[in-house]
């Protein structure tokens, strides 16, 4: 910022027989203001007050600082240098070691989408450039649009492989093309309701709200209502009765026990609704469009998934179980009789996995913060605080 300084000449300090404390004194009077009252004219009252504005180097100069002994008046000029100057520096900042530069930050208020005021910004930039002085350009050093994009391109590679992956599984275990089709259209469906929740919510889609979407979760009461649906099917009392009707009869047996399995998820995310500070402001997002998410899966799971495996899957009951899915099970079945003949060990196993993550849980400490790449290297030096600007820039 710019100042007026006044450098006083001592020499003449004692030859006018002054001291620095006087020309202090001079100048804040000089550049004071009194007030005068008012003064009441046609029934309106004005405010009377002098101003001790300094616009210009000569009104520090004229100010008077004492009389001599011929009543000749001693101004500031007399005694001292009056020119323009500048605060003493306490930073500097330079570029690629290659001088000294100008670094200027854009602020972005609160509540605005970044994307768009990183765009407006590098249009005002732009329209700024060639009405800078000759040698001076804005060159960017860190553009918040270029995290956004990476942030948006992690996100659609997430969901997008995320989505493949349980597609894929489900085609697998499920066997059967038609069904596979049938609980996959749960996932665009959950999306979508959850998105509408959250735009009206005013939640904000990052990477930690879309990244921990679990399409398992999204699709599993799905699979539960296909898979009933395919045992009804194939038992011998179903044979006489239509799809809908077997359909019907499979989505009640499993409703309770898909709400439950649905609530009890829901239930996990709720604590993290109660964080605040930062921890919050990350992991808020995360937990509001989870739950909207299993929400939205169990409505279309106890509405949707019934009427479209009605319209779409074949009457039959033919087992449409794959092959290795029953080498699965056969596998499971007997570490299971193992279990269940090692009581004792299987329990005390859990309990001791229990005191151990209750251990850890006592130093995990109160605050977490996840560790995000946004692809941007920022190198710090830390130095003694009494380190000379000279140096500081030097280094």
């Amino acid at each position: 910022p710019k100042q007026y300084q006044v450098v006083v000449d001592p020499s003449k300090l004692i030859a006018y027989d002054l001291a620095l404390k006087d020309v202090f004194e001079a100048v804040e009077r000089g550049s004071g203001n009194a007030g005068g009252g008012y003064i009441e004219r046609n029934r309106e009252q004005f405010i009377s007050r002098g101003e001790g504005l300094i616009s210009r180097l000569d009104d520090v100069r004229r100010i008077v600082l004492k009389a001599n002994k011929g009543g000749t008046p001693v101004t500031v000029a007399q005694i001292a240098d009056v020119r323009e100057g500048s605060m003493l520096r306490i930073g500097a900042a330079t570029m690629d070691g290659k001088g000294e530069t100008v670094i200027g930050i854009a602020q972005m208020l609160a509540g605005e989408n970044a994307l768009v005021v990183a765009d407006r910004v590098r249009e005002a930039v732009e329209s700024l450039q060639p009405t800078l002085p000759k040698g001076v350009r804005i060159v960017p050093f860190y553009d918040r649009a270029d995290l956004v994009h990476r942030v948006i391109a992690t996100v659609e590679k997430n969901l997008v492989e995320g989505g493949l992956l349980v597609v894929a599984v489900l085609f697998a275990f499920l066997g059967n093309f038609r069904a596979g089709l049938i609980v996959t259209s749960i996932i665009p469906f959950s999306m979508l309701l959850a998105f509408t929740g959250m735009v009206q919510g005013g939640i904000p889609a990052n990477l930690m709200s879309l990244g921990a979407i679990d399409f398992g979760l999204v699709v599993d009461g799905a699979v539960v209502v296909i898979e009933n649906v395919f045992r009804r099917m194939s038992e011998p009392e179903g044979r006489g009765k239509t799809l809908r009707q077997l359909t019907a009869e499979a989505t009640h047996e499993v409703v309770r026990p898909i709400t439950f399995g649905k609530w009890i998820i829901v239930l996990v995310y709720i604590p993290i609704l109660a964080l605040g500070g930062i921890e919050g402001k990350m992991f808020k997002p995360m937990a509001i469009t989870v739950v909207l998410a299993l929400l939205a899966s169990l409505l279309l799971t106890l509405v949707l998934i019934p009427v479209l495996a009605s319209l779409f899957l074949k009457e039959g009951g033919a087992d449409h179980e794959p092959g290795f899915v029953g080498w699965l099970r056969s596998g499971y079945l007997a570490l299971l009789d193992r279990c269940f003949k090692h009581r004792g060990l299987v329990i005390g196993f859990a309990v001791l996995s229990l005191v151990f993550a209750g251990a850890l849980a006592t130093r995990l400490g109160a605050e977490f913060i996840p560790r995000l790449d946004e692809g941007d290297i920022a190198i710090q030096s830390s130095k003694l605080p009494s380190v000379a600007l000279s140096e500081a820039t030097a280094t």
